[in-house]
């Protein structure tokens, strides 16, 4: 990457962040700001695709531009609901552009835009109106993270081995991975349900992706073994706090946020027993985890809204009754084979502490679904409260645990392949 690609993606998350003050200030100060952040975003795009090929990367750019934009008209016409679906698609967009890149540094500068579209999601979407102070302990973790994400991959990509263990931390932290999960958690559960499904799941995803990329790259560098150790241990802190959380949470979308969370650690200890097959097992637990997580995030926001749903709409609870089962790893689930893929790849390696925390991270999910299938038979009330939108999403993401259950077999051998090739000769 170029020092002028670097400053461009550097400045990104500071316009962001001016979108956000946009969201927070009246409506003409908000149209004013919005209008300078747009315009210098504009100007950025410009300048990027003068200065070379139109890639996916100016690409994102122009996208932070259009987000502007919106957050104008949004400004004008006071309905800050309309950001929300524009900042998640940009979210989604740059997710896509950190994933496909090859280039550590760029990620590490789009993980930090990323994070901040998080933060810009959170306020924009806060229905209580009292999100700020978690926000901002947010916004304190994404700077720390950015700098030791950034900072560790300039080194690393310099030839700086020793430097792969500070750049993983770092995306780590932009993932909201534990113990820098809590306020992202708590965000989630008082956001808008799409909000909350892309706040608690889908934008966390890419700088985990690369955070395990990094890792499965570095195995045959002589730091390897302190790497694992510290892989490891993150990810038996993030097993053992999501998993005690997520029995507490007083709502589902927490609830998902901090399920996610433990299946992020178990991921990583997985990943950290080494070799293609432990990397090709740590993507299927995330990816499955991500399925059930973002439905449960996008459905109910509390328990109570199941209550009596057996009676007053039977076919509805049907299809929550399978989504709990899935979520508890009922057999022919992909749930079900996640944890298979957990307990073999840890016990292969010797690791009979980190079997343990995979039926810890079961325990939870079993937890939270028994909880829901409580509410929906045995709890009596004249109607339940359940949004008829959430439903189709709920079905998605039961369709899709189910198919990847029965084909799992082929899915990992799909996915053995791609471990390999993560791993550094």
């Amino acid at each position: 990457m170029s020092i002028a690609d670097a400053s461009i993606w550097l400045a990104v998350p500071v316009l962001v962040a001016g979108l956000i003050a946009a969201c927070l200030t009246s409506a003409r100060a908000g149209a004013a700001l919005a209008f300078l952040g747009a315009a210098a975003t504009l100007a950025l795009a410009i300048t990027a695709l003068s200065a070379g090929a139109f890639t996916l990367e100016r690409c994102a750019g122009v996208g932070v531009a259009a987000t502007g934009v919106l957050a104008l008209l949004a400004g004008v016409f006071e309905d800050r609901a309309r950001i929300t679906p524009a900042l998640g698609a940009i979210g989604l967009g740059v997710s896509l552009v950190i994933v496909q890149t090859t280039d550590l540094l760029e990620a590490a500068s789009l993980g930090a835009a990323l994070a901040a579209i998080q933060i810009a999601i959170g306020l924009v979407a806060d229905e209580d109106g009292r999100g700020a102070p978690l926000l901002t302990a947010r916004l304190l973790t994404i700077l720390s993270a950015s700098a030791a994400a950034i900072g560790g991959a300039a080194l690393f990509e310099s030839g700086h081995a020793a430097a792969g263990p500070i750049a993983f931390v770092g995306f780590a932290g932009l993932a909201g991975l534990a113990p820098m999960h809590g306020a992202l958690a708590e965000t989630a559960g008082r956001a808008t349900p799409a909000a909350a499904a892309c706040l608690a799941v889908a934008l966390r995803l890419a700088p985990l992706a690369v955070a395990v990329r990094l890792f499965a790259g570095s195995q045959n560098t002589p730091d390897a073994a302190l790497f694992a150790g510290l892989v490891a241990g993150l990810g038996a802190l993030g097993v053992v706090l999501g998993a005690a959380q997520a029995t507490i949470a007083l709502d589902l979308r927490r609830a998902a946020a901090h399920l996610f969370t433990a299946q992020a650690g178990l991921a990583l200890i997985v990943a950290a027993t080494g070799g293609p097959a432990a990397a090709a097992a740590s993507v299927f637990i995330v990816g499955q985890a991500a399925i059930v997580c973002a439905a449960l995030a996008a459905g109910p926001a509390k328990l109570s809204d199941l209550d009596g749903l057996g009676h007053s709409r039977p076919a509805a609870s049907l299809v929550l009754a399978g989504f709990a089962l899935a979520l508890g790893g009922a057999p022919a689930t992909a749930a079900f084979l996640a944890r298979w893929l957990a307990v073999e790849q840890t016990l292969a390696r010797g690791w009979y502490w980190a079997a343990g925390l995979a039926a810890l991270a079961a325990f939870a999910a079993l937890l939270v679904a028994g909880r829901m299938l409580g509410r929906i038979y045995f709890a009596h009330a004249p109607s339940a409260a359940i949004s008829v939108a959430a439903l189709p999403v709920i079905a998605l993401a039961l369709g899709a645990q189910l198919a990847a259950g029965v084909g799992g077999g082929d899915v990992f051998v799909a996915l053995l392949a791609a471990g390999r090739t993560m791993i550094a000769p």
